[in-house]
């Protein structure tokens, strides 16, 4: 079970095929995009790439940390199709680069689907899942969400969930941990767990502290398909001395 304190949240690679769309975008032929392609692909394979790392920058500054619009992870979609697999295997790995993501079947499929997650903060538009997911303040599973609606600024809050024997176990699952109210991604990443165990969680606490707000919870497994297990909301409404 994994312990978090500090949101690490991966948009500034995820969104990199943004900076590609925007420098591919017109009325070009196959050949001149191929060709685009490939001089930023070789420009953003370079560690040392001033220009990649200033478009990611000026990308960056308006939209870490929060939802993406549907309109720029449309863009993004667009380019990561046409992109080489092996290409969309690097950003992945800089995305994610203390995860293991060899058994990842589709990569391809698993960028669209994490796209997807950066631009849907509606917790409803997911259906019914067989998982359970419940919160509390300690790392003791507990059988309902216990109340965080006075809760001290920078106390833990831990995510419990529960394959309920309807999912594979893995040694990594997928959480996402936004603020509703502000579209803002508290955690956006793939998180190591106990294989052995039905039961696992992740706890979270803002490096700024709690502010009053809905917050959503969504875990995934972490494959192609980034197929949902299970999620919840909860509610502060005070922040405590």
């Amino acid at each position: 079970m994994f312990r978090y304190k500090d949101a690490s949240i991966a948009i500034i690679f995820l969104i990199l095929g943004y900076t590609i769309a925007l420098s591919t975008s017109g009325e070009n032929s196959s050949q001149e995009i191929n060709q685009k392609k490939s001089s930023l692909n070789n420009q953003w394979i370079s560690d040392d790439s001033a220009l990649i790392n200033f478009q990611f920058s000026q990308v960056i500054d308006q939209q870490k940390g929060y939802i993406l619009p549907t309109t720029t992870t449309a863009n993004v979609r667009q380019v990561i199709q046409k992109m080489p697999e092996e290409e969309v295997e690097k950003y992945l790995k800089r995305a994610f680069p203390k995860v293991d993501i060899t058994n990842i079947e589709d990569k391809k499929k698993l960028s669209e689907r994490l796209l997807e997650e950066l631009s849907n903060n509606d917790i409803k538009s997911l259906t019914k899942l067989n998982g359970q997911l419940t919160i509390s303040t300690t790392s003791k599973y507990p059988i309902q969400n216990k109340d965080v609606e006075k809760i001290y600024k920078n106390q833990q809050i831990f995510a419990h969930y529960d394959l309920k024997g309807r999912f594979d176990r893995s040694d990594q699952v997928f959480v996402k941990w936004t603020n509703q109210n502000t579209g803002e991604i508290l955690l956006f990443t793939p998180q190591n767990v106990n294989k052995d165990a039905e039961q696992n969680w992740v706890s979270y606490s803002p490096t700024e502290g709690w502010q009053p707000g809905i917050y959503n919870i969504e875990y995934f497994q972490f494959n192609s398909d980034l197929t949902p297990i299970a999620k919840t909301s909860y509610t502060i409404n005070q922040i405590l001395d």
